[in-house]
C-alpha cells in the first residue's frame, strides 16, 4: 500500500493557523499531491500581518511548485517507472490501432528506471503469433525488454506442456537479469507451484537501492475458458490466498514495492475480481491487471492500491510512475496511458524492427505449408458471405463444432474475409480467410434465444449485412415479405423443430460472444468454454479432411408457407441430396415447367403436397436426369442386400444417420454423441445434407431423418 508522508501535510496546517478564522482555507489531496488555495476576506478588521502573510504565501507557492513538477524527475527523489500492456491477443505488430512491440520496445529504452511488464493472454491470438505456438510472441517480448509476465488463459491455448517450454528459461534466470520472467503463485500441479511465483527487482535510482517485488496470479476461469484438455492436471487456486502469501513473502525478503501482476479481471461475473483480491490483500502498491480488457485511463486507487489495465490488443501503453521518499517509502503514485496517437511520434527501436521483419520472412515460408486439397472453389467472397450461406461458411462453422461438440455453431459473414481457389490449401489460405485471431467459444442458450439471434442475423435479408450468420447443425428458411423479427418459418435441429425451451450449447466467435456486430443474447450469457483460435480450428480440420469437396447445402433458404406446405428457393449444388432422401424416404417427386423449374414433393399415401421446390439453377431435363440417377440407385440398393448407405455419395453418413435416429444429437451437451469426431475421422460432405422436408410445416414429423444435420464420415 502507498504510504502516507503526512510531513508536508501537517506544514500547510500550521500556515492556515496563522491567518486567522476569517480566511477561507481549501486544500485537496489526489494521488498525494497537494493544492492549497488561500482567499482573505477584503472586509475583515483582523489584517494579518506583513510578516505572517509572507509566510503563508511562501508555504503556498513551495507546495504548488511541488504539484507542478510531481511527474517530472526532482534531483533527491527515488522515481521508478513500471510501463504495462495486456490481453495484446498477438497483437504485436503495428496497425492502425496497434502501437506495435517495436515501439513499444524505444519507450522503455527512453524511459529511465524503467521496468516493462504484461498481463497476460500475450502469446495466443493472431496468426503471427500462432504459426510459432508462441515462440515469436516470447521472442520479441524478450527483445522489447519485458521483464514480467502472468500467464493469461488464452496463454494455455497451446498446452500446459507448451507453455512450460516456452518459458522453460524462466526458472533458471540468475538474479538480476533482464529476461522475461513468468510468474504465477496460484497455478499448481501436484500441489507444488508449476512457475516462479516472485521475484525481486533491485534498482540503483539516484545512488539508493530500490527492491521492487512482483508476482503472479492468474484466474480460476482458465480451468474452463481454454479447453479443458490443455491443462489437464493443473489445479488453479484461489487468487486471493496466493496473493496473501505472495505479499507477505516479498515483505519478509525486505520488498520496497510490491506489484501484483493479475490475469483476474474486473467483470462483475468473474469470482473472485481484482477488486476482491486487491480489498482482501493488504500490502499491495500496484495492480496491474489483465482478462476483462478493461482500460483505466488514470488508474483507479482501491484501498490504497493503484489498480491499472489499458484495454486490449496493445492500444494503450500503461505507465505508473512512483515516487519514494529517502527510506523507500513509497508517497506517490500515478497512472496514465500513452496512446497510439502519442506513440506516433516515437521512432521504433531498430533490433525489435529488425526481429520482426525476421519473423515476417520466416513465417512466409510456413504459410506456405499445403495442408489439404480443394476440389472446388469455396467461396469467401464479400458479396457472397454477407448475403447468404457460402460453402467457405458451411466449412467453418462444421469445423468449429468438430472442435467443440457443440450442438450448433453461428459465425458472422463479416469476419470470412477471403476465397479459396480449387487445388492445393496452404495455412496462408485459412489466415487470409480468417485474420483476426478470433477464438471460439461456447455459451448455452435457449432455442427461444437462438431464434432471437437468428432473426437479427436475416433482419437484412437480401442486402449486404456483416453479422450475416453462418450456421451447421441448424436450417431454417427465412420469409423477407415479413416483418423483422418474425422472418423465420422454419427452424430445425437434426430434422425436427427447435425446442423454444430447450437448452442447447452453441459455439460462436469471441466477437459475437461479447455482443458484436449488435447481436443480442449473447453478451449476456456466461462463456460456458472457450477454444482454439478460428483459423486453426479450420486448419486442423483441413487436414483431418485431406480432401475437401463442400458445396452450399441449403441450410439457409428463403421461402413462404403456401397452404401448409413449404415453397423454397434451391440450388443445384445440393438439389440432389434433397430429392434422393425425399424419395428413399418414399416420397413422390414431380417436375415441371412453371416458368422455371419446379419440383413438387408428395406424400405418396395422403397424396399431400409437402413441399415446393423451385430451382434457380437447373433445368426440367437436368432435374429429370438427377431423379432417373437417384432411381437408379435405388435400385441398386434393392439388388445389393446390406448396402445401408443412404447419401448420395459413397461415404458413410456416421454421427447421424437417417437410418439410425438413435445417433443423433437431439440436445445439448450429448456427449456420447460430441466426440465422434475423435473416434472416427470426418469426411466433408460432397454434396452436404440439406433435406428439406424437415422443415416445420410439412405435416411430417419423422420422414426418415431426411432434414437430419448428417455428418460425413470415411469408413
Amino acid at each position: 500500500m502507498i504510504k502516507r508522508n503526512g510531513q508536508r501535510i501537517a506544514a500547510i496546517a500550521m500556515a492556515v493557523a496563522l491567518i486567522g478564522q476569517n480566511a477561507q482555507f481549501t486544500y485537496a489531496l489526489e494521488n498525494l499531491t497537494e493544492t492549497v488555495t488561500i482567499e482573505s476576506e477584503a472586509t475583515t478588521t483582523n489584517e494579518v500581518s506583513t510578516e505572517e502573510t509572507t509566510k503563508v504565501e511562501s508555504e503556498t507557492d513551495k507546495v504548488e511548485e511541488e504539484s507542478l513538477s510531481s511527474t517530472e524527475e526532482k534531483a533527491g527523489t527515488n522515481k521508478i517507472t513500471i510501463l504495462h500492456t495486456n490481453d495484446t491477443h498477438g497483437r504485436l505488430k503495428a496497425d492502425n490501432s496497434v502501437i506495435g512491440i517495436d515501439t513499444v520496445a524505444a519507450i522503455k529504452n527512453n524511459t529511465e528506471n524503467s521496468i516493462l511488464v504484461d498481463a497476460g493472454d500475450t502469446i495466443h491470438g493472431l496468426p503471427f503469433v500462432t504459426l510459432s505456438k508462441g515462440q515469436d510472441a516470447v521472442d520479441l517480448l524478450n527483445a522489447a525488454g519485458y521483464e514480467y509476465i502472468v500467464p493469461g488463459n488464452h496463454d494455455f491455448n497451446y498446452g500446459y506442456s507448451r507453455l512450460v517450454e516456452l518459458f522453460k528459461n524462466s526458472v533458471t534466470l540468475k538474479s538480476g537479469e533482464n529476461k522475461l520472467r513468468l510468474l504465477a503463485s496460484n497455478i499448481k500441479k501436484d500441489g507444488k507451484s508449476v512457475f516462479e511465483s516472485n521475484n525481486i527487482k533491485e534498482m540503483e535510482v539516484n545512488g539508493k537501492t530500490v527492491k521492487v517485488g512482483f508476482f503472479g496470479i492468474a484466474t480460476e476461469e482458465t480451468a474452463y475458458k481454454t479447453n479443458p484438455n490443455n491443462v489437464k492436471g493443473i489445479e488453479f487456486t484461489s487468487p486471493i490466498d496466493a496473493a496473501k502469501e505472495q505479499v507477505a513473502e516479498l515483505e519478509k525478503q525486505g520488498a520496497d514495492v510490491i506489484v501484483a501482476l493479475s490475469h483476474v479481471g474486473t467483470d462483475e461475473s468473474s469470482d473472485p475480481t481484482a477488486y476482491d483480491v486487491i480489498n482482501s490483500v493488504e500490502g499491495i502498491d500496484v495492480y496491474v491487471d489483465g482478462h476483462s480488457h478493461t482500460t483505466f485511463e488514470n488508474g483507479e486507487d482501491v484501498n490504497g492500491t493503484l489498480l491499472v489495465s489499458t484495454g486490449e490488443y496493445l492500444s494503450n501503453l500503461g505507465k505508473v510512475e512512483i515516487e519514494l521518499n529517502e527510506n523507500n517509502e513509497v508517497v506517490n503514485a500515478t497512472a496514465s496511458l500513452i496512446t497510439k496517437e502519442e506513440a506516433l511520434k516515437v521512432t521504433q527501436d531498430a533490433k525489435v524492427a529488425a526481429k520482426i521483419a525476421e519473423i515476417d520472412k520466416a513465417q512466409g515460408e510456413v504459410l506456405s505449408e499445403v495442408i489439404g486439397t480443394n476440389t472446388i472453389d469455396l467461396d469467401g467472397d464479400r458479396n457472397s458471405v454477407r448475403f447468404g450461406e457460402t460453402n467457405l461458411g458451411n466449412l467453418i462453422t462444421d469445423a468449429m463444432m468438430d472442435e467443440t461438440g457443440a450442438d450448433l455453431a453461428i459465425t458472422n459473414g463479416g469476419g470470412i474475409r477471403a476465397s479459396i481457389k480449387a487445388g492445393d490449401i496452404t495455412k496462408g489460405d485459412v489466415v487470409s480467410v480468417l485474420p483476426f485471431g478470433n477464438f471460439i467459444v461456447t455459451k448455452q442458450l435457449t432455442g427461444a434465444q437462438i431464434k432471437e439471434v437468428l432473426e437479427f442475423g436475416v433482419r437484412s435479408y437480401g442486402e449486404s449485412l456483416g453479422g450475416f450468420p453462418h450456421v451447421a447443425g441448424i436450417k431454417f428458411v427465412v420469409d423477407p415479405s415479413r416483418a423483422v423479427g418474425d422472418r423465420i418459418i422454419s427452424l430445425t435441429i437434426n430434422g425436427e423443430a427447435l425446442d423454444m425451451n430447450k437448452t442447447y450449447t452453441v459455439a460462436t466467435n469471441d466477437f459475437m460472444a461479447a455482443g458484436g456486430d449488435d447481436y443480442p443474447c449473447f453478451g449476456d450469457i456466461p462463456t460456458l468454454n472457450e477454444y482454439s483460435s478460428l483459423e486453426e480450428s479450420l486448419a486442423n480440420f483441413i487436414k483431418t479432411l485431406g480432401t475437401v469437396s463442400y458445396t452450399k447445402q441449403g441450410r439457409i433458404l428463403a421461402g413462404t408457407m403456401v397452404d401448409g406446405a413449404i415453397k423454397v428457393e434451391v440450388e443445384k449444388e445440393y438439389l440432389k441430396d434433397i430429392l434422393s432422401q425425399a424419395m428413399k424416404a418414399g416420397y413422390t417427386v414431380n417436375v415441371s415447367e412453371e416458368g422455371k423449374t419446379v419440383v413438387k414433393i408428395y406424400n405418396d399415401e395422403t397424396k399431400e403436397l409437402v413441399a415446393t421446390l423451385e430451382v434457380k439453377d437447373a433445368t426440367v431435363e437436368e432435374v429429370n436426369a438427377l431423379v432417373d440417377e437417384i432411381n437408379k440407385e435405388i435400385e441398386d440398393e434393392t439388388t445389393t442386400p446390406g448396402d445401408e448407405n443412404t447419401g448420395s455419395d459413397d461415404e458413410n453418413q456416421g454421427g447421424n444417420t437417417s437410418d439410425n435416429e438413435d445417433n443423433t444429437n437431439q440436445g445439448s451437451n450429448n456427449e456420447d454423441n460430441s466426440n465422434n469426431s475423435n473416434t472416427t475421422k470426418p469426411s466433408n460432405p460432397q454434396t452436404g445434407d440439406a433435406g428439406i422436408l424437415g422443415f416445420a410445416g410439412l405435416g411430417v414429423a419423422a420422414i426418415a431423418g431426411v432434414f437430419l444435420n448428417n455428418r460425413r464420415f470415411k469408413k
